[in-house]
């Protein structure tokens, strides 16, 4: 699994723990975060109306397409977004460094951006897992032969798509499955390897931000985004299961996800966030995906597909405009 603490934190800390504190036991009308995402009730909920039950809030996309954050906020609980304002979320991250000079906080504005899991700090992830998790070695194995090329001291250290170093051999070499039956990592030569790229993933039970967001399905048109930093792309939504009986009336089904494109290294793990426009839906933790070799039996190497052609820049992305809320 490639674990994705971010979303899960803001789901069921920052705005369930927070909010319950603030809002619930100290009586207070709204807490203000700086994620980069706008809210359908304005940005400091100068729009929301008087009557709440009549119009849910709804998630959107921050003005800067490039510092985006409501893919990480994709499970809120719309409930939550009723009392959260989103101050710097129609605001440009220039624009928002420019502020901070004039208000005297250009020491905090030149501070490099935070990168990674916040609570590991400056400790390796590797460092920090082998703290809680022993160390069980295990082959490295080619995944098409089976031949055995190299050992290891943990699965845990693996995600798929990622680079393993073997000596002696010729490479290079990509993580392509992980087995934690009998502890292999399944290896593949090339970075366009076909094992490597896939357009079905299966989720576990979806999270809407709104009850209104749970689809009564057919299939499903809309975006999908797995990468904070890479463009949504069109997809197909089919439900697995019923929905299983929950209190959170949030909470839908298993899906079945079909890309308009091949993508690389859909990781078991990860989070998938759904999207129509600028308005995130939902979202869903990714439980299995097949690559191009297991669905449309592939075998040539990928030679279509550039990362820099699906990651935002502002060199390939112009500002949203200000969100209509509709």
């Amino acid at each position: 699994m490639t674990p994705n603490p971010d979303i899960l934190c803001n789901r069921l800390i920052k705005f369930d723990l927070l909010y319950k504190q603030l809002i619930k036991d100290n009586s207070f009308d709204a807490f203000a975060t700086g994620h980069y995402a706008q809210n359908s009730y304005g940005n400091f909920l100068q729009l929301k109306p008087e009557n709440t039950d009549a119009a849910p809030a709804d998630l959107y996309r921050s003005r800067d397409p490039v510092k985006d954050q409501s893919f990480w906020l994709c499970t809120v609980d719309s409930n939550h977004l009723r009392h959260c304002m989103f101050p710097i979320g129609d605001m440009l991250k220039p624009q928002v460094k420019r502020l901070a000079n004039e208000v005297g906080l250009s020491q905090q504005s030149k501070r490099r951006e935070s990168m990674g899991i916040c609570f590991i700090g400056k400790r390796t992830f590797a460092s920090f897992i082998d703290q809680y998790i022993p160390a069980k070695p295990g082959p490295i194995q080619l995944l098409e032969t089976g031949e055995v090329i190299g050992q290891h001291s943990g699965i845990h250290h693996f995600t798929l798509g990622q680079r393993v170093p073997i000596e002696r051999m010729q490479g290079p070499f990509y993580v392509a499955k992980l087995d934690s039956v009998d502890q292999s990592v399944k290896v593949v030569r090339f970075t366009n390897n076909p094992h490597l790229f896939m357009r079905k993933c299966v989720t576990g039970p979806s999270i809407w931000t709104n009850p209104a967001n749970v689809p009564q399905f057919t299939p499903v048109h809309c975006d999908f985004q797995w990468q904070n930093k890479w463009m949504p792309i069109p997809s197909t939504l089919r439900k697995i299961d019923e929905q299983p009986p929950s209190y959170d009336s949030r909470i839908g089904s298993s899906l079945h996800v079909e890309l308009g494109q091949h993508m690389r290294c859909i990781a078991p793990g990860q989070w998938a966030a759904f999207y129509r426009g600028d308005k995130c839906l939902g979202g869903a933790q990714i439980m299995h995906s097949q690559s191009l070799v297991e669905t449309d039996s592939h075998t040539q190497l990928i030679q279509d597909f550039k990362p820099t052609d699906y990651e935002t820049s502002y060199a390939n992305v112009t500002p949203i405009k200000r969100a209509s809320f509709s």
